[in-house]
């Protein structure tokens, strides 16, 4: 199985509070279990209202609400190899903007429909719904959950409602700008030929080969 890379969601790369932060704060609520939290159940990026908010890999989305106004994003990953076992991976967008604000509205279907999503893919965009039981302010909460088939968490029971912390698999490529990655990739790719056909040296087309590599590989950390 692949290993699971996600881009970053947002422009901006700050965090606000990181996975696991404030356990005793989130002490105060309650999982589905009716258990405490044991922190933070995600990543929260600094986002004004109406950031761009992007697919940070290929998968399905849908649009999902809850009880106290708040509005998210879920995007399923393809299949995906996690602690042995076969798993999907739900990535959670939450605190976006609703499909009744004037300006900034969901770019996916808000009825639940589930639609398919490339990397890099403008989806929506951030705001502070679910304020203010869930959010202090305009933000991006951002979440992975390792789940079977049926959508169940692998471990339901770790005290972040199955969430796990998405830091490892986050690279430093922000997602708005795949497209832009992918065009250096199709201009190196047309030089390479072209220099490896050339009458130079065997010493300076390797020194060459070595600067792409490298410089290829730093797009991707």
């Amino acid at each position: 199985m692949a290993q699971l890379k996600l881009y970053r969601p947002t422009q901006s790369g700050a965090v606000n509070q990181p996975f696991g932060a404030n356990p005793a704060y989130y002490a105060k609520f309650l999982d589905r279990f009716g258990e405490p939290q044991k922190g933070h159940m995600g990543i929260d990026f600094q986002a004004a209202h109406g950031t761009p908010l992007y697919a940070v890999c290929d998968g399905v989305a849908w649009y999902v609400t809850d009880v106290h106004g708040g509005d998210g994003i879920y995007i399923q990953t393809d299949l995906f190899d996690y602690q042995a076992a076969q798993a999907y991976f739900w990535i959670i967008n939450w605190h976006l903007c609703s499909k009744d604000d004037p300006q900034f509205k969901p770019l996916i279907p808000t009825d639940g429909t589930r639609v398919k999503v490339k990397a890099g893919q403008l989806i929506g965009y951030t705001d502070n719904t679910g304020a203010p039981f869930e959010s202090s302010g305009d933000h991006l909460h951002f979440g992975l959950v390792p789940v079977q088939a049926n959508g169940t968490p692998f471990d339901a029971h770790n005290g972040f409602d199955g969430c796990i912390d998405a830091s490892p698999y986050l690279t430093n490529i922000f997602a708005g700008d795949i497209g832009k990655v992918a065009e250096v990739v199709t201009a190196v790719a047309a030089v390479v030929p072209q220099v490896a056909a050339s009458n130079l040296p065997a010493q300076t087309k390797l020194d060459f080969f070595s600067k792409v590599v490298k410089f290829l590989q730093s797009l991707f950390k």
